[in-house]
């Protein structure tokens, strides 16, 4: 299994544009292997307008997240899913999720946590159902 967890990172020489300066970074722990790597965005969500990934409302960056979040927890096998299991992913899971301008002054920067079943369930019924087998015996 995948655990996901993300993080806003801000820009400490203009703390008081906390909402403007900061990057989002999603960080993947692989249980199995016990190694931690960073969740990069797809070239292809460039096209979508989105230059990174962001959570907590329905747009261009949650699109990204959802995105390649199913495709990590699909293996990168992009015939797994449809857009519709990523608009679930993004309504159901990505946009739940606390954005920087909701969290407090003195809250901790980690934004959510999830894992790849979470993934799963929030996406609906997959185009193909191989890889369920797969994560079900993982």
């Amino acid at each position: 299994m995948r655990i996901y967890f993300g993080r806003f990172e801000v820009d400490d020489q203009y703390p008081n544009l906390r909402v403007l300066n900061i990057e989002s970074v999603v960080y993947v722990l692989d249980t199995v292997t016990r190694t931690v790597r960073t969740l990069e965005p797809r070239d292809s969500m460039q096209e979508y307008g989105s230059n990174g990934f962001a959570w907590g409302y329905l747009g261009t960056g949650p699109t990204a997240l959802a995105y390649s979040l199913l495709l990590d927890t699909c293996g990168g096998d992009e015939t797994q899913f449809d857009a519709e299991n990523i608009w679930n992913v993004k309504q159901n899971l990505v946009a739940t999720w606390p954005w920087i301008r909701d969290m407090a002054e003195d809250a901790p920067s980690d934004a959510f946590v999830t894992d790849s079943r979470k993934v799963l369930e929030a996406a609906g019924t997959l185009v193909s159902t191989d890889y369920l087998v797969e994560v079900s015996r993982g």
